[in-house]
């Protein structure tokens, strides 16, 4: 087995921290292409790329559940936008439309009706979700940058570390040579 695919299979744990939404796949995918982007040079290097895979996974995943919290709230959204826009006579047949509207087309049109007598779409209906999950949301992207300077920190270190090891390369180099040098001129003396 060649060093650089040694170094990958150990730096990768033996099962991907994933949610049972999400494709263990597509995180080994993931992690390949950034050992073949980024060419881990020995384990210390390994284990911050599996680090940068595990931080962009959860980018990914924050991301992710940030629509989900927006069409969670989609209900509640729907019920605020009908209430807000209805008469009081109207109002009676909120809940029924609310309920029907996920799966009946006849209340989906109806509501459609309903949005488009105020100039609106559902368009309406995703911002009163969003203002609604906008807590959860704040929390979300708070996560998200959190992440990102995390990933950004990982990423600087690897450059960092790869620079440190060149210079020490170089230094030890020059040092031989100057050592060898020395002692050539000695022995031609």
């Amino acid at each position: 087995m060649d060093q650089k695919k040694e170094i990958v299979t150990v730096a990768l744990r033996s099962k991907p921290p994933v949610l049972r939404s999400e494709s263990a796949d597509e995180y080994i995918s993931l992690h390949k292409n950034l050992v073949e982007e980024i060419r881990p040079q020995g384990a210390i290097e390994a284990v911050y790329v599996e680090e940068i895979t595990d931080l962009i996974w959860e980018m990914k995943r924050l991301r992710n559940c940030k629509v989900s919290v927006i069409h969670q709230m989609s209900r509640r959204a729907l019920e605020s936008v009908l209430n807000q826009l209805l008469t009081i006579n109207e109002k009676i047949k909120v809940q029924g439309l609310v309920n029907r509207w996920f799966e009946d087309a006849a209340a989906k049109e109806e509501v459609s009706e309903i949005l488009k007598r105020f100039d609106l779409d559902e368009s309406a209906i995703e911002a009163e979700a969003i203002k609604l999950a906008s807590d959860q949301l704040e929390w979300l992207d708070k996560s998200l940058v959190s992440a990102g300077a995390r990933l950004a920190k990982s990423l600087r270190f690897v450059k960092s570390y790869r620079a440190g090891f060149i210079d020490d390369v170089r230094r030890h180099s020059a040092r031989l040579l100057i050592d060898d040098d020395a002692t050539a001129r000695r022995s031609a003396a």
